[in-house]
């Protein structure tokens, strides 16, 4: 009886940690995906038009932006890589300081860019962008405050919710390019813009929440009733 609960409890570790692989392989080939297609070809094919004729007109606000904003998310997945957290600590934490930096860096520059892009018109997308850079803030600022108060666990999950965030301007790409050539959508649709840049960060959002705070629970819950029983 012993020998099969440790058998499947191995192979359910197994599973776990293929999938965490697969996870975080996706999300790794996302973030360069979006690098060598957007950054990069912003540094060679310059930024959009709209951004004005002179650097400090809002191209420097925009360059600030996708440097603290990159930053972040090539750093992210090293963060919450448990090996390298226990073998690296003082690493780990000075990579968090400039994962906090970039992330407010990049938010307070977009802030910058809304304002100035009001001046063409309130964007169908506008409402959910000004959404999650609010929460991007918000949960980074909540990650750096309960670090300090040596809440771990709590430091993670703001952690997770702030990568979540910032991911969402990788995702938000990448969905674009698929509704558009796999389902023929156009992002001059502004029902389809709306929607879609919602779709992109909500909806992770809400599986997270329920990995990270409702899943422990509902196991615990579970457990307590099998003892009952």
């Amino acid at each position: 009886m012993k020998e099969k609960i440790t058998t499947s409890a191995t192979e359910s570790i197994n599973v776990k940690s293929v999938i965490r692989f697969l996870f975080w392989l996706v999300i790794i080939g996302m973030t360069f995906y979006f690098i060598v297609a957007h950054i990069v070809g912003y540094s060679t094919n310059g930024i959009p038009k709209y951004f004005g004729p002179t650097l400090m007109n809002a191209k420097v606000w925009f360059y600030l932006h996708m440097a603290g904003g990159a930053t972040a998310i090539l750093i992210g997945p090293l963060q919450f890589w448990k090996t390298f957290r226990i073998k690296y600590v003082q690493l780990h934490r000075t990579l968090g300081k400039i994962y906090i930096i970039g992330s407010i860096v990049s938010v307070l520059c977009l802030v910058r860019i809304f304002l100035f892009s009001l001046r063409f018109g309130w964007s169908p997308n506008a409402p959910s962008q000004i959404t999650v850079t609010t929460l991007w803030f918000l949960s980074t600022i909540a990650a750096w405050w309960t670090i300090k108060r040596k809440n771990i666990k709590a430091h993670r999950q703001f952690m997770a919710r702030s990568y979540l965030f910032a991911f969402y301007f990788v995702a938000v790409r990448m969905i674009d390019y698929s509704w558009e050539n796999f389902l023929g959508l156009s992002k001059k649709d502004n029902v389809y813009l709306a929607n879609s840049d919602w779709f992109v960060w909500v909806v992770p959002f809400i599986i997270l929440e329920m990995y990270q705070s409702w899943w422990p629970v509902a196991k615990v819950d579970y457990a307590a009733k099998g003892k009952a029983s």
